[in-house]
Order: structure tokens, then C-alpha cells, then sequence
């Protein structure tokens, strides 16, 4: 499965330039090789902006998803301004970890967030319900029609 990532926010780096979170995954061990730089994309209808630099990492089953998670939420909340990180699945579904909601966590609350993370990049998992400010979310459900 390959998820894509987008970066908004300030931080000394042009907004949406994702050259410094690629750098810093792929410090990780078990993400060398699997995070790639990909063509800049234009923003989703009715979304003002310009086009957005773009990440996609390659997941499998066997904690490759955890280490993503954990080096992510480590990352936003080390970064300065308010940068929100968003990763898309296949399927869809948008993830987002965002600073302002990151840099006021414990460690516990850190570890949840990252290990909650974690089970809703695995292959073939779903996104649990409503998550809690800084806790990944999900686009509302389109209407039944």
C-alpha cells in the first residue's frame, strides 16, 4: 500500500515544501528506500492554494506503519509554526497530525497517538470513529443520495 503525504504550515521552508519531513524519515531504518519525492499536485476542488510538493511511502504488513506514525508525530511536534502533516490511504481516507494540537501532549498521550496512527496506516485497516483534537481524522461521509 502506498500512502501519499503533504505538508501545511509554516517553519522556515516554503509552504508545503516537503523536503525536510522526507529527510527526516528517511533517517529511519526501516523506511530507507520506501519515501520518495513525487510530482507536485494541484489542490483538490474548492481548495484555494497552489500546488502541493508531495511524499508517497510504500507500507507493507510487519511494523512499517509504526515507524512512520511514530517518526511523524515526532517530527510536527519538533517543527516550529503550526505545520499540519496529512497523509492520504489509497482508499481515500485522510489522516491528519497537526503542531498546535501535537506540542501539548505527554508522552503517553504522544505514544497513543502514534500507536492510533500507526493501526490506521496498516494495510487494509479502517479508520476507527471520531478521533479526539490531534488524533488522525477522516473527510465527513458523503451524503446518502
Amino acid at each position: 500500500m502506498e500512502v501519499v503525504i503533504s505538508l501545511q504550515g509554516g517553519g522556515g521552508w516554503p509552504d508545503g515544501s516537503v523536503a525536510p519531513l522526507g529527510t527526516w524519515l528517511g533517517r529511519e531504518r526501516e523506511l530507507r528506500g520506501r519515501v520518495r519525492r513525487a510530482p507536485a499536485a494541484a489542490p483538490p476542488p474548492a481548495v484555494m492554494g497552489t500546488a502541493t510538493d508531495l511524499l508517497t511511502v510504500v507500507l507493507e504488513p510487519g511494523g512499517v506503519a509504526t515507524v512512520l506514525a511514530a517518526a511523524l508525530v515526532a517530527w510536527v511536534q519538533r517543527r516550529a509554526g503550526n505545520q499540519t502533516v496529512t497523509i492520504t490511504r489509497p482508499d481515500g481516507t485522510i489522516l491528519t497530525v497537526a503542531a498546535e494540537h501535537v506540542r501539548g501532549l505527554d508522552a503517553r498521550q504522544v505514544n497513543e497517538l502514534a500507536q492510533q496512527l500507526a493501526r490506521s496506516l496498516e494495510p487494509g485497516e479502517t479508520v476507527p470513529g471520531e478521533p479526539m483534537p490531534g488524533e488522525p481524522t477522516r473527510p465527513p461521509a458523503a451524503p446518502a443520495g
